[in-house]
């Protein structure tokens, strides 16, 4: 049998080093893609399920019904990426008083009443998220609202005690 050179060696190690990393590679492409898809198909089912949820507990007098003040408040348009304006701003504001009231009451072992409150969070993210606006806008609006915020709770109080979030059922 023939004596292998240093060459030869060095070669077989670079071979066996290139093969371990087209696997590695392979196997963390096969990796990414199963992640990307479940990732991009879950994000999908609980927006729907949220958009689903929340049209379902809107009442049919609209967003501004919902918060009861004599302000104009407007639900700003899904997906991001709007300049908004000072409406739009009290909507954001007042459904995140809404939320953090609902929080406060939400029994965190009714599994239906957790799901449901999430939804309502993942639908406000949905709104809510990559938007701009003017900083003096957004000063403006937070101010507007504020003197409603005992009124925007109590609403919130009283629509997930309505809802069953604040027992077993």
């Amino acid at each position: 049998m023939r004596e292998r050179t240093q060459l030869e060696i060095e070669a077989d190690k670079r071979r066996i080093r290139a093969e371990r990393m087209r696997r590695l590679l392979g196997n963390f492409a096969v990796v990414f893609v199963c992640v990307f898809f479940f990732v991009t198909l879950t994000h999908r089912a609980a927006l729907d399920a949220a958009d689903n949820f929340s049209a379902r507990n809107k009442s049919a007098a609209g967003i501004e019904a919902d918060y009861d003040i004599p302000l104009p408040v407007e639900k700003p348009p899904k997906g991001g990426g709007w300049l908004l304006n000072r409406a739009n701003l009290r909507w954001l504001r007042c459904e995140e008083i809404r939320l953090e009231a609902m929080r406060s009451v939400v029994n965190f072992d009714n599994e239906r009443a957790i799901k449901e409150y999430i939804a309502e969070t993942w639908a406000f993210n949905a709104v809510a998220k990559n938007c701009f606006c003017e900083i003096a806008d957004l000063k403006a609006a937070w101010a507007d609202v504020e003197p409603f915020r005992a009124t925007i709770e109590e609403t919130a109080h009283f629509e997930a005690q309505t809802n069953g979030w604040d027992s077993w059922r």
